[in-house]
């Protein structure tokens, strides 16, 4: 598969406050402005991947979806692939309701996932999340040699529609090795 990923980041936050009198120097203002640019080319190893896999669905009310990296989830052609090195992935609420999504945690029962142990340097214990209300999204990039290694055992992304009354509609993207 020919690989070419290019991401690009921009973020712009501007904030002004006027302190005293309105002159033009008692006027501060704060920009912002942050940019990543980075890619990844086809194949493994440093600043490589070769598999993109991308799924989007719903969640009822108050229930979990896992996306299973470990020989179940399909590439463009419907073979299922065992993501081993996952070097980004991306998670957007995309609901029309006000349902919350909670990235990661342990309250599916199966124990430590690939979330818990990316983003803690001790154990995990399963109360590791992210929470998307709708709209918000998350991603994290990791184009080291070994990305996130996803192994039996650690290789889940827990999705799990917090409010209990609402059904969330989320869009993921893994892109690694296989």
């Amino acid at each position: 598969m020919d690989l070419a990923t290019i991401l690009k980041l921009e973020i712009t936050a501007t904030a002004s406050t006027a302190v005293g009198t309105v002159l033009a120097d008692t006027n501060p203002r704060a920009v912002l402005i942050a940019r990543f640019i980075d890619s990844l080319v086809d194949g493994t190893g440093l600043d490589s991947a070769n598999q993109v896999y991308t799924i989007s669905g719903g969640i009822g009310a108050g229930l979990i979806v896992d996306v299973d990296l470990d020989g179940v989830v399909a590439d463009v052609f419907g073979a299922t692939v065992t993501m081993l090195n996952v070097k980004a992935f991306f998670v957007k609420n995309t609901s029309t309701t006000d349902a919350v999504i909670l990235v990661g945690g342990g309250s599916n029962g199966l124990g430590l996932n690939a979330f818990d142990t990316w983003i803690t340097q001790t154990v995990a214990d399963g109360s590791e999340q992210v929470r998307l209300p709708k709209n918000a999204a998350m991603m994290i990039w990791n184009p080291t040699v070994a990305g996130y290694v996803s192994t039996t055992g650690q290789h889940l992304l827990s999705l799990e529609e917090e409010t209990t009354t609402d059904v969330a509609a989320y869009e993921v993207m893994v892109i690694g090795e296989v």
